[in-house]
Protein backbone atom coordinates (compact mmCIF):
# COMPACT_ATOMS: atom_id res chain seq x y z
CA UNK A 1 0.00 0.00 0.00
CA UNK A 2 1.29 3.61 -0.79
CA UNK A 3 0.90 6.13 1.53
CA UNK A 4 0.40 9.49 0.30
CA UNK A 5 1.41 12.67 2.35
CA UNK A 6 -1.84 15.25 3.24
CA UNK A 7 0.68 17.62 1.09
CA UNK A 8 0.65 15.74 -1.98
CA UNK A 9 -3.56 15.06 -1.31
CA UNK A 10 -4.10 18.66 -0.54
CA UNK A 11 -1.92 19.93 -3.86
CA UNK A 12 -4.51 17.08 -5.45
CA UNK A 13 -7.61 18.15 -4.24
CA UNK A 14 -6.15 22.12 -5.29
CA UNK A 15 -5.90 21.00 -9.04
CA UNK A 16 -9.27 19.39 -9.31
CA UNK A 17 -11.03 22.50 -7.99
CA UNK A 18 -9.34 24.36 -10.93
CA UNK A 19 -9.96 21.51 -13.32
CA UNK A 20 -13.91 22.15 -12.00
CA UNK A 21 -13.73 25.86 -12.05
CA UNK A 22 -12.18 26.03 -15.47
CA UNK A 23 -14.90 24.00 -16.41
CA UNK A 24 -17.58 25.95 -14.79
CA UNK A 25 -15.74 28.99 -16.67
CA UNK A 26 -15.52 27.56 -19.78
CA UNK A 27 -19.47 26.62 -20.15
CA UNK A 28 -21.94 29.41 -19.18
CA UNK A 29 -25.17 28.16 -17.92
CA UNK A 30 -27.94 28.84 -20.41
CA UNK A 31 -30.54 31.56 -18.75
CA UNK A 32 -34.14 31.07 -18.93
CA UNK A 33 -37.21 32.69 -17.00
CA UNK A 34 -39.68 30.24 -16.13
CA UNK A 35 -43.82 30.99 -16.02
CA UNK A 36 -43.45 32.71 -12.19
CA UNK A 37 -40.99 35.28 -13.61
CA UNK A 38 -38.07 33.78 -11.67
CA UNK A 39 -35.11 33.03 -13.21
CA UNK A 40 -33.86 29.30 -14.04
CA UNK A 41 -30.39 27.67 -15.60
CA UNK A 42 -30.45 24.12 -17.24
CA UNK A 43 -28.10 23.17 -14.04
CA UNK A 44 -30.90 23.87 -11.87
CA UNK A 45 -32.43 20.18 -13.20
CA UNK A 46 -28.57 18.21 -12.17
CA UNK A 47 -29.01 15.03 -11.24
CA UNK A 48 -31.04 13.54 -14.27
CA UNK A 49 -31.07 13.44 -17.67
CA UNK A 50 -32.70 16.34 -19.18
CA UNK A 51 -35.42 16.55 -21.96
CA UNK A 52 -35.47 20.10 -23.59
CA UNK A 53 -38.74 20.20 -25.62
CA UNK A 54 -39.11 22.99 -27.90
CA UNK A 55 -42.84 24.11 -28.01
CA UNK A 56 -45.40 26.89 -29.34
CA UNK A 57 -48.70 27.22 -28.18
CA UNK A 58 -50.25 27.90 -31.74
CA UNK A 59 -48.55 24.41 -32.52
CA UNK A 60 -50.93 21.65 -32.67
CA UNK A 61 -48.77 18.48 -32.56
CA UNK A 62 -47.08 20.21 -29.32
CA UNK A 63 -50.21 20.32 -27.96
CA UNK A 64 -51.10 17.07 -28.67
CA UNK A 65 -47.48 15.89 -26.96
CA UNK A 66 -47.92 17.22 -23.72
CA UNK A 67 -49.78 14.77 -22.01
CA UNK A 68 -46.66 12.36 -23.19
CA UNK A 69 -44.18 14.66 -21.84
CA UNK A 70 -46.54 15.50 -18.42
CA UNK A 71 -46.12 11.31 -18.00
CA UNK A 72 -42.44 10.98 -18.61
CA UNK A 73 -42.12 13.74 -16.33
CA UNK A 74 -44.20 12.08 -13.95
CA UNK A 75 -42.17 8.49 -14.26
CA UNK A 76 -39.12 10.34 -12.17
CA UNK A 77 -36.02 8.85 -14.33
CA UNK A 78 -35.59 11.91 -16.06
CA UNK A 79 -36.04 15.57 -16.09
CA UNK A 80 -38.60 17.87 -18.38
CA UNK A 81 -38.66 21.19 -19.49
CA UNK A 82 -40.78 22.93 -22.39
CA UNK A 83 -39.14 25.97 -23.78
CA UNK A 84 -41.24 28.01 -25.60
CA UNK A 85 -40.73 28.96 -29.49
CA UNK A 86 -41.71 32.52 -29.55
CA UNK A 87 -41.35 35.39 -27.27
CA UNK A 88 -43.84 34.75 -24.78
CA UNK A 89 -44.07 36.62 -21.27
CA UNK A 90 -44.17 34.82 -17.98
CA UNK A 91 -47.72 35.52 -17.47
CA UNK A 92 -48.74 33.71 -20.91
CA UNK A 93 -46.81 30.67 -20.23
CA UNK A 94 -48.58 30.80 -16.71
CA UNK A 95 -51.85 31.41 -18.50
CA UNK A 96 -50.91 28.26 -21.16
CA UNK A 97 -50.09 25.86 -17.54
CA UNK A 98 -53.04 26.61 -16.55
CA UNK A 99 -55.16 25.51 -19.57
CA UNK A 100 -53.30 22.50 -20.40
CA UNK A 101 -52.93 21.28 -16.82
CA UNK A 102 -48.60 21.53 -17.34
CA UNK A 103 -46.70 21.01 -14.16
CA UNK A 104 -43.62 20.35 -16.20
CA UNK A 105 -41.43 23.57 -16.16
CA UNK A 106 -42.16 26.26 -19.01
CA UNK A 107 -39.23 28.39 -20.09
CA UNK A 108 -38.30 31.35 -21.79
CA UNK A 109 -35.28 31.81 -23.45
CA UNK A 110 -33.27 34.76 -22.27
CA UNK A 111 -31.88 36.77 -25.91
CA UNK A 112 -28.21 35.89 -24.24
CA UNK A 113 -28.62 32.38 -23.60
CA UNK A 114 -26.15 30.15 -25.74
CA UNK A 115 -28.01 26.86 -25.93
CA UNK A 116 -25.47 24.25 -25.99
CA UNK A 117 -27.63 22.77 -28.74
CA UNK A 118 -29.40 24.68 -32.18
CA UNK A 119 -32.38 26.33 -31.81
CA UNK A 120 -34.49 23.57 -33.94
CA UNK A 121 -35.93 24.54 -37.13
CA UNK A 122 -39.11 22.67 -36.74
CA UNK A 123 -41.53 22.49 -33.68
CA UNK A 124 -42.29 20.27 -31.60
CA UNK A 125 -38.42 19.34 -31.36
CA UNK A 126 -36.98 17.74 -28.05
Amino acid sequence: MVRVSARVQELKRICWLIVAGLLTACSPAPQFTGSQNQPVALADFAGKPLLVNYFAPWCAPCLREIPLLEALAHEGQIAVVMVNYDPATPAELAKLAGQYHIKVPLLIARQEASLPFPRPAGLPTS
